[in-house]
This record gives structure tokens, C-alpha cells and sequence, in this order.
């Protein structure tokens, strides 16, 4: 489990290909601490650590991972979003992230405004109920508020600290980023469409199944 909470940005050294995954290859000193098996989310997505020599430590992604992210479309010395697994004392500064892409969208626009970046990302219509107007979202990893939403896209405003502290700082209109949405709001849309009556997803209801 992660928060969003970026803690590092550090760049890609060596990418491996192996037959359908691939391996890759970064230095960062949060890794210093860390051993063979830990979690780490790579702009977001959930890898584990195979190899690790001093703070150089190897990810495997396999062809589903690169299929549902878009680490396939990283190069060498392209720089990435790093966080470590939230540990079981730690701060929940952003919101729970599983690290667990739901799908990959496009940012349709970038912009100025009032001394942040406002970004608008387009979603399918059928992911638009999983987008709700001041709840969180994680886009490359980042834990994020959603300032807007319309039929087909949300807006996110980027703040002078996240622009200095993550990899957002560079994306472009056009980029494709990884998109995780809030894992209760999957969890409540996946019982409505499974038949569960709204009367039953009301707060007894998700307090029973430790939601709140």
C-alpha cells in the first residue's frame, strides 16, 4: 500500500528486455534501507525489487505490467516517480494507493493558472463515475485532488511543490500517464453493477465492511 506521496525522482540507469517483461534498472538513495522483495511504485505502479547492488536496485515488469502502465513506453535516463511502501506507523499524507494502474489516459491540456499548472485528463465515459469533484485520484503515482469533472475528462491542479518534487513538472498535452482511481469508489461501483440494492451501500453497510 502506498499514499501518493512522492518521495524521490530519480532516473531509469539500464532497461533489460527478457522475453516478454522487462527489467529495470535505478539509483536512489531510498533504496538504501530497502532489500530483495520490498514494494516500491515506479510513477505508480506496484514492483518488486529482484536485484539490488548499494542504492541500484532491479524491477521486473512483466507483459500485463507493461500492457496496463506506461513503463513500456520508458527509455534509459527518463526519470520516474519513486515511493516506497507505506509502513504500518507511517503518516497517510495522501490517500490509500494500491499501486495498481487502472488504465493509461491522455493529457488533453495543460495550462497556467493562478501560480499552479491546472492539467485536464480525458477517461472513458464508463471510468467517469469513479471521478468525483474534490476526491483523489493518482496520476503517475502522484496522489492528486480533483479540481473538475466533466463527461469526459478531470482537471488537477499542480501546486509549485509537487512541480518541484515529482516528474509531473515535465508532462506535456499529448503525455500518457498512469491512472489509478480511489479504491472505495471501485469497490462501490463494482457492487452496484453486481446487483447490490443502493440501500445497502449506505454508511452501515461500509463501516461492516471496514471502508469507514
Amino acid at each position: 500500500m502506498f499514499t501518493g506521496l512522492i518521495e524521490a525522482v530519480a532516473a531509469i540507469t539500464r532497461i533489460e528486455r527478457d522475453g516478454e517483461r522487462k527489467v529495470f534498472v535505478i539509483e536512489s538513495d531510498i533504496f538504501a534501507d530497502q532489500k530483495i522483495g520490498d514494494s516500491v511504485a515506479i510513477n505508480g505502479v506496484c514492483l518488486t525489487i529482484t536485484g539490488l547492488q548499494g542504492v541500484c536496485a532491479s524491477f521486473d515488469a512483466i507483459a500485463e505490467t507493461l500492457s496496463r502502465s506506461n513503463l513500456n513506453s520508458l527509455k534509459r535516463l527518463d526519470t520516474v516517480n519513486l515511493e516506497r511502501a507505506l509502513k504500518a506507523d507511517g503518516r497517510l499524507g495522501g490517500h490509500f494507493v494500491t499501486g495498481h494502474i487502472d488504465r493509461t489516459v491522455i493529457v488533453a491540456d495543460r495550462r497556467g493558472a493562478g501560480g499552479s499548472i491546472c492539467l485536464t485528463v480525458t477517461v472513458p465515459a464508463d471510468d467517469i463515475a469513479l471521478v468525483v469533484e474534490k476526491g483523489s485520484i493518482a496520476v503517475n503515482g502522484v496522489s492528486l485532488t480533483i479540481a473538475g469533472v466533466s463527461s469526459t475528462s478531470f482537471d488537477v491542479h499542480l501546486i509549485p511543490q509537487t512541480l518541484h518534487s515529482t516528474t509531473l513538472s515535465g508532462i506535456k498535452k499529448g503525455e500518457l500517464v498512469n491512472v489509478e482511481y480511489d479504491i472505495i469508489g471501485k469497490y462501490i461501483l463494482n457492487a452496484r453493477r453486481a446487483g447490490v440494492p443502493r440501500r445497502e451501500l449506505d454508511a452501515d453497510f461500509l463501516k461492516k465492511k471496514g471502508f469507514c
